[in-house]
């Protein structure tokens, strides 16, 4: 693959291909919404269109069956003689299990394009693109970034596999526009975005992969001068304080994120936004639904408000995949965030 850096002034001066969204959407944060923009909403909403799966059990099935695959060959690595876990790795998932054990991740970081499963499982993110180093943590000025920031990369039109030189922490004075065709790639760094500042924003986007990063302390931001691509910048109204905002966004994984402490919301999807593994139904669908909770343990004041939908399609046991009690979920999501990885060692 591609292992080329990019240096300053190798971008293509092109606005890319952005993502979805649905008709009557509105300007999101943007104060001027100028040509380019309403260029971004057209690509947007035929990105929808293209992407759009009527039938969520095909997209749903294939992800279980994946996972019982996967299953039965962690049971027959785990058993025999040597039935004990005694390694670092252990890919409890089949996406995880795409890349998490293999010593090269550090080289072969764009194997992760590979892996993606469930409703964004068109996400490549930059795979096609030069891989871009964060270099300064800084982000003093959003309208024009400097090169080695996060910044930077993030609005480049041309794909992007963005990483990160060490370890940082990353305070967004506005919020983040990530443009289409992007990987932000926090493996073998502890990169927090936080200390009050500003969220990460996909908006009028698609194809963006958003992995192991420490997303907390997120503030509203009260707007300004933001600039979105080499060629547009341009005033932006006040952001909420999501941790990571997806606004008509289209083919985005969000893999291995530690979210707490956000303003508004950890993450939101909203205005058409397709191809996610994450969906947001209003009250007046999801009660028509057929979603009851047996076995679950509250905590903290945590409930499961049950619909009372009658479930009209038979459901073979091959399809399920068998539930384990509220009491496991420290044993369920023990890999569960950012991960600690060093190169040359599994993840």
């Amino acid at each position: 693959m591609d292992d080329q850096r990019l240096k300053p002034g190798s971008f293509l001066l092109i606005v890319g291909v952005f993502l979805v969204a649905a008709a009557g959407m509105s300007n999101a944060n943007i104060a001027e919404f100028d040509e380019h923009w309403e260029k971004r909403r057209e690509a947007a909403e035929a990105a929808a269109k293209e992407v759009y799966k009527p039938d969520p059990f095909n997209v749903t099935n294939e992800l279980n069956h994946a996972v019982i695959r996967h299953r039965g060959i962690l049971r027959r690595e785990l058993s025999g003689k040597n039935s004990k876990y005694k390694g670092p790795c252990l890919a409890t998932n089949p996406m995880d299990r795409c890349w998490r054990c293999r010593k090269d991740w550090a080289t072969d970081r764009k194997r992760l394009a590979r892996c993606a499963m469930g409703f964004g499982r068109g996400a490549t993110g930059g795979v096609r693109g030069k891989i871009y180093i964060v270099t300064d943590p800084s982000d003093g000025d959003a309208a024009n970034p400097r090169y080695g920031t996060l910044r930077w990369g993030a609005m480049q039109a041309a794909p992007l596999w963005i990483t990160f030189a060490k370890s940082m922490v990353i305070r967004l004075t506005q919020e983040l526009l990530v443009a289409s065709d992007k990987t932000i790639d926090g493996r073998g760094a502890q990169v927090h975005v936080a200390r009050g500042g500003a969220g990460i924003t996909v908006q009028f986007a698609r194809n963006v992969i958003i992995t192991n990063l420490h997303v907390h302390d997120v503030k509203h931001s009260d707007g300004g001068v933001v600039r979105d691509s080499p060629t547009h910048v341009g005033p932006r109204t006040r952001a909420d304080g999501d941790g990571i905002s997806l606004f008509a966004a289209t083919d985005v994984w969000v893999d291995h994120i530690s979210m707490s402490m956000c303003e508004d919301g950890l993450i939101d999807v909203v205005q058409g936004s397709t191809g996610i593994t994450k969906h947001y139904a209003p009250e007046w669908e999801w009660k028509n639904w057929a979603w009851h909770s047996d076995g679950d343990l509250f905590m903290n004041g945590a409930y499961f408000q049950a619909s009372n939908g009658a479930i009209s399609r038979k459901i073979k046991s091959s399809d399920m995949v068998k539930p384990k009690p509220g009491s496991y979920v420290r044993r369920l999501t023990r890999f569960a965030g950012a991960l600690s990885c060093r190169p040359g060692e599994p993840c």
